[in-house]
This record gives structure tokens, C-alpha cells and sequence, in this order.
């Protein structure tokens, strides 16, 4: 009986369709054994697959541990480098209320948010207070320290340059004998921020060729020890993937696992470090905390060493198999 052309038509239509899906299914039942066998294989040797992942988890941790310092030390001087003051050191013969003339003039320009006078009386009675030279101090016959204004710049002139114009129009006022901007120390930290960025994006890349190497030599003796397994498979009909991929999850189970390992460690770090700074927090009145990753950075650790791992494999089962026959 003759088929009807438009049964034809749908008969080559849907070919391709069940051809495809049937790949699709062989191509995950293939990755899903080599998952199974990747496990299996790492689980036989638990002691040797242990101390690889440990001294992976070290390797990693360091350049963890430096963006940890260069992310804690951000964090701290990001606070710090907002309440930025100047402070302005008057003339000896000022009286009181030109020193607060003084306060209003410099109030009323935009850049400055606050300024608060301290009289000579005030300062000295601080310095008494702070010092502990109390009988030194007075046995003084007069007060040797100057009224003081102390300015807080509004939060949109934080920048060096709104700063040291600010402490040039100070500093041509005729009462005003100095002024000093508690910038420059931050100036300095920033500078060894941008320093330890730097070093922690070289001593990353290299962790990574670390990595990278160590992999692929595990894998390279993986695969020399099961030589004679894949050269049967190879004459059974195996290809060259169907081969690979076992060990190729296996680098990417050892760069993954080598990550959470790292994560670990860092966790540990952390919290090994907050006891004595929690008594250091103690004696400045002060909560000093130190962060870890969130969970965006520990989801890119978690990438980056798996790719890693993955990438080691690669490099090593590349080496190894490439006698075999490209369309095997």
C-alpha cells in the first residue's frame, strides 16, 4: 500500500526530531556514567584524594587570604576616610568672639559642614586629661597650646582636591597660624591598598598556573596507571571522549572540592583572628569585624577553582591521548 505524501512529509519531519533526542539521551547517559565513575574512583583512595584536596585548599587560601586583607582594610578605611577633618590652629592673641567670627565666616562656605571652636582652656584641659602629666602641666606659667577650630567637610567634598583648596582659603585667613588635614595617613593607606590589589591579582594568577600544573600532573598519573584500561576500551570501540571524560570530572571534582576546602580554611582563619581582635575591640571602645567572602565571592571561588581543575584535566588527558585515532 502506498503511503500518502503528506504522511511522508511528516515522517521526515519528525526523523531528525527523534534522531536528536536520541543523542541527546545517549550523550547524557555517557556524562552521567562518567560523573558516577569520577566519584567511585576518588572515593577508592580516600586518604590520598584528601591530603590532594587539603594541599589544593592551602594554595588556594592564599591569594584568599590576601583579598581578605585587601577587602577588610577597604571596608575599614572606607568609614574612616568619611569623617576626614581639618583642624585650624589660631593665633595666640585671638579673643573669643573673634574666634567665633571666625567659626561663622568659615561656616557659611558650602564645602564645610560643621566647625566647632575649642578654646586654649579646653585644649589644655584635654591634653591634661589624656596625657597623665597633669603635675607638669601645671606647673606651666601659661598655656602654651592655641584655640583650635576643627572642621567637617560636607559629604560631597571629601575629595583631596575640595580639601587642600579648603586649607588654602584657611590658611590666607590672618588669624588662622596653621592647618593640618588628617588625609595624608589615608592617602598612604590607599596607596598600599592599591599595592596589595596588585599583589593579589599576581599572586592569584600564579596560584592558579599552581593549580593548573598539579592537576594535570595528578591526572597525567591517573592515566598512566590505567594505561592498559583505555588501550582495550580503545580497541573495544571507545572514543577518545567517552575515555576522557571520567577524568576530566575527576579534575574538576578536585578543583571544586579543593575550592570548598579553601573556603574552609579562610573560615577558620577568620575566626581564629576575631578572638583577639574582639579584645583589642575591648580596650578601644570600638567593634573592629573582620568579613569574609559573601556569597557572590564564594560562588566565584567555587567557579574559578573548578574551572581550574578542569582545565588542568584537560591539559593532561589532551597529552596522554592524542596517539589515539581522531575519529575513534
Amino acid at each position: 500500500m502506498n503511503m500518502h505524501p503528506s504522511a511522508k512529509k511528516m515522517k521526515s519531519l519528525f526523523q531528525p526530531e527523534q534522531s536528536f533526542y536520541k543523542l541527546w539521551s545517549h550523550w547524557l547517559s555517557a556524562h552521567r556514567m562518567a560523573f558516577r565513575l569520577s566519584i567511585r574512583n576518588l572515593l577508592t583512595h580516600p586518604l590520598t584524594t584528601l591530603l590532594t584536596l587539603l594541599s589544593l585548599a592551602v594554595t588556594l587560601s592564599l591569594p584568599g587570604a590576601s583579598y581578605l586583607t585587601y577587602k577588610n582594610t577597604a571596608l575599614l578605611l572606607s568609614g574612616w576616610d568619611k569623617g576626614t577633618t581639618l583642624t585650624a590652629f589660631l593665633q595666640e592673641d585671638i579673643s573669643l568672639e573673634q574666634a567665633h567670627t571666625l567659626v561663622h565666616l568659615i561656616e557659611s562656605r558650602e564645602e564645610v559642614f560643621e566647625a566647632l571652636y575649642q578654646t586654649p582652656e579646653q585644649s589644655l584641659q584635654e591634653f591634661r586629661e589624656r596625657s597623665g602629666l597633669k603635675d607638669v602641666i601645671d606647673s606651666l606659667p601659661r598655656n602654651p597650646l592655641p584655640g583650635v577650630i576643627t572642621l567637617y567637610p560636607n559629604p560631597g567634598y571629601q575629595k583631596s582636591s575640595h580639601l587642600s583648596q579648603l586649607q588654602g582659603f584657611l590658611q590666607s585667613l590672618a588669624e588662622i597660624q596653621s592647618v593640618e588635614i588628617d588625609l595624608d595617613w589615608v592617602q598612604k593607606m590607599h596607596a598600599y591598598l592599591h599595592f596589595g590589589k596588585a599583589l593579589t591579582l599576581v599572586m592569584g594568577i600564579l596560584v592558579a598556573l599552581t593549580v593548573i600544573l598539579v592537576i594535570a600532573n595528578i591526572i597525567r598519573l591517573t592515566l598512566e596507571r590505567h594505561k592498559d584500561e583505555t588501550e582495550v576500551l580503545t580497541l573495544i570501540g571507545a572514543t577518545k571522549y567517552f575515555i576522557a571524560r571520567p577524568f576530566l570530572y575527576r579534575g574538576l571534582w578536585y578543583g571544586l572540592l579543593g575550592g570548598v576546602f579553601s573556603f574552609g580554611l579562610l573560615s577558620i582563619m577568620i575566626d581564629y583572628l576575631q578572638k583577639p581582635l574582639d579584645k583589642l575591640s575591648f580596650l578601644y571602645q570600638q567593634p573592629f569585624l573582620i568579613y569574609n567572602l559573601n556569597l557572590g565571592e564564594t560562588l566565584l571561588l567555587f567557579f574559578l577553582s573548578g574551572g581550574l581543575g578542569l582545565m588542568g584535566a584537560w591539559l593532561a588527558v589532551r597529552s596522554q591521548l592524542r596517539h589515539f585515532n581522531q575519529y575513534a
